[in-house]
């Protein structure tokens, strides 16, 4: 993955409700941060009962086994998992708070940290135990236009049938229809 893949995001407006959502930490001047999309091991479904207080532990959890991963600190990092399956959260990253005030330098860093985040996240070194036996994977997530496209070359056998017998049905009402006036 490159660089791209994390995006740039706004201004503060929506940044500091997500911050109240999530956490009750407060970053009074953040103007730019990155965001990358996280997704989980399928098993992690199972265990979802899709409510705000399982999200913020769970988010608690993610942001725990990725600054073990990184090393990175937890005044620079928010979590938040997202409502619905298949379960998936926002890896919010924020400038250092100690940096000086240029843009460019704060820009530099926080593409630094995104690259350290999605190498990490590649290698599979980012993980938890959800129970004793249960360890949920987290992954960068690879967000596509469309993501229920097959975009494999050969096409599937039973789609193309079934394509047939709904235009070979078709046809025949058709006659069908036609023949009986």
């Amino acid at each position: 993955m490159a660089e791209s893949d994390c995006r740039e995001e706004g201004i503060l407006g929506l940044f500091h409700f997500i911050i109240f959502a999530v956490n009750p930490f407060y970053s009074p001047s953040t103007e730019q941060f990155q965001s990358l999309r996280l997704s989980f091991s399928p098993n992690l479904d199972d265990y979802n009962p899709d409510i705000p207080e399982w999200r913020r532990d769970i988010s608690r959890v993610i942001k725990r086994a990725l600054m073990y991963a990184t090393g990175v600190s937890s005044k620079q990092i928010l979590v938040a998992v997202l409502p619905g399956l298949p379960t998936s959260a926002e890896l919010f990253i924020l400038p250092y708070q100690d940096a000086p005030d240029e843009n460019r330098k704060k820009t530099e860093d926080l593409s630094q940290i995104c690259d350290v985040f999605i190498n990490k996240l590649n290698q599979e070194m980012v993980h938890f135990e959800l129970k004793p036996g249960v360890r949920i994977m987290v992954h960068a997530a690879h967000l596509t236009a469309a993501p229920l496209v097959d975009l494999t070359p050969s096409h599937s056998g039973s789609a193309m049938l079934m394509l047939l017998s709904v235009v070979f049905v078709g046809l025949a009402i058709f006659v069908i229809y036609k023949f009986k006036r």
